[in-house]
């Protein structure tokens, strides 16, 4: 399709940071600070990220597990991507 994935490859190395684990605080705020945008696929909400990610004006996308929609209004506050929380998720439909 006309990609040059060795470009695109040396851009994501340039401009993304991937973080699978934990780090402090202070270093995530300072991450938070410098980016444009969160990315935070789980089936797990994680609520305080979102918070501090927004706070210092960083655009969250997350997924739609249980609890999202607490801080997201998608399209407003940042993106939700759609299916998490009906593929993983099985609950009583009072709790929809």
């Amino acid at each position: 399709y006309g990609f040059d994935f060795e470009t695109i490859k040396k851009e994501l190395e340039n401009r993304m940071i991937w973080i699978s684990g934990n780090i402090s605080e202070h270093f995530q705020l300072q991450l938070f600070s410098a980016s444009e945008f969160l990315l935070l696929p789980s089936i797990n909400l994680h609520s305080v990220t979102i918070m501090q990610a927004m706070a210092a004006g960083t655009i969250p996308i997350v997924t739609d597990t249980i609890g999202t929609s607490n801080y997201i209004e998608d399209r407003k506050d940042g993106l939700v991507l759609q299916g998490v929380k009906n593929h993983v998720w099985k609950y009583n439909s009072e709790y929809k």
